[in-house]
């Protein structure tokens, strides 16, 4: 105890010598730690498994795919990326062994949106299977989830957002059944749920209004969440 008090008066005593470099190097110190901890609490964020992502571990994004082919004439070869088509992912992708299941979604945009009362707003749609529900975990507050029936049927309907559904129709309460028009191309979308709110943090799971993926899309982007066994080197 008795040397342990000696230190703490050098070092008091040590500062107290040059209080201008004694302040700099704190300060130093301080801001480096706490630079660090934002690094760290910032790749904790977007990378550990973490609600509504709670499968970012065993997930594996594919978007764009490379091509490669011989030039005859020249006898070169040729490689260059491009859109993942729909049908590739179906022939290819969809059947992989170790896959517990594969979402296929599209390109998030801000869209136009009005109602009857030619009020309009910008939402950010994503279109996407039925499978975004089981990647990520919404909480729904009313209505449901579409299905893979809905999906295959083309029917359009949509799942939105708690603070979407007040700016559009300034209540949160009996929002199922109630439509919203996308304002080009015009299309009319029957809402079926209601889900909390998801911060713009969660770049995957995050959007103010979800669509059923189109069936004339010709280009998408797939999720591969891998079985629990494989995660787990098994």
């Amino acid at each position: 105890m008795k040397n342990f008090k000696q230190n703490i008066s050098q070092s008091w005593k040590l500062l107290m010598q040059n209080r201008l470099l004694s302040v700099v190097s704190i300060l130093t110190t301080t801001v480096t730690i706490t630079y660090l901890m934002v690094l760290w609490m910032g790749y904790m964020l977007y990378n550990s498994n973490m609600l509504p992502e709670d499968k970012r571990e065993r997930t594996m994004h594919i978007s764009e795919v490379t091509r490669s082919f011989k030039v005859i004439k020249e006898f070169e070869d040729y490689s260059g990326s491009e859109a993942l088509e729909v049908k590739v992912m179906e022939q290819v992708i969809a059947p992989i062994k170790g896959a517990e299941y594969t979402r296929v979604y599209g390109r998030k945009q801000a869209y136009t949106f009005k109602l009857p009362n030619k009020k309009r707003i910008d939402l950010v749609q994503a279109i996407t299977d039925e499978n975004v529900w089981e990647q990520f975990s919404y909480k729904f507050i009313e209505g449901r989830p579409f299905t893979k029936e809905e999906v295959d049927s083309g029917i359009d309907i949509a799942v939105i957002t708690h603070s979407t559904a007040r700016k559009l129709f300034h209540t949160t309460e009996n929002i199922v059944g109630r439509e919203i028009t996308l304002e080009f191309p015009q299309k009319t979308f029957r809402v079926v749920g209601v889900v909390e709110d998801i911060s713009a943090f969660f770049s995957g799971a995050f959007a103010q209004i979800w669509v059923p993926f189109p069936h004339n899309q010709k280009n998408c982007m797939v999720d591969i969440i891998r079985k629990k066994m494989l995660a787990r080197g098994k």
